[in-house]
């Protein structure tokens, strides 16, 4: 199942500025570069501040100094550090393998071992 939060909601919870469409829908994070529209990229380092204008991410968290570079039409969170308002968020699409039950058969266990049923190694 993928998750899919509203930019709005996103400002909300970390405290950012929003710019935009606090309605759009983001599904995950990714770089300027490689950015679809339900994503989220950000802007850290000025080197990269060119890929603002031509990002294709639905939203970029940006310093408030880039508000000017960014393409028409794309979501903005303002933060005082994009860099670690970006790691914040990235966990809420963190996604994890799901945890099956069972002793995995390059696993080595003691034959003296008691492992629950419910156990994964």
């Amino acid at each position: 199942m993928r998750t899919a939060i509203e930019l709005g909601d996103i400002a909300a919870r970390f405290g950012l500025e929003l710019h935009g469409d606090g309605s759009r829908l983001i599904e995950g994070v990714a770089t300027l570069a490689h950015a679809g529209p339900g994503q989220l990229g950000f802007l850290a380092n000025p080197r990269y501040r060119g890929h603002l204008a031509s990002t294709r991410a639905g939203a970029v968290v940006i310093a408030a100094g880039d508000l000017d570079a960014a393409a028409p039409g794309t979501g903005l969170l303002v933060a005082a550090n994009p860099y670690v308002a970006f790691a914040r968020i990235a966990g809420l699409f963190e996604r994890q393998a799901p945890v099956v039950p069972g002793i995995h058969a390059s696993a080595v266990v003691a034959t003296s071992a008691e492992v629950a049923a419910s156990a994964s190694i």
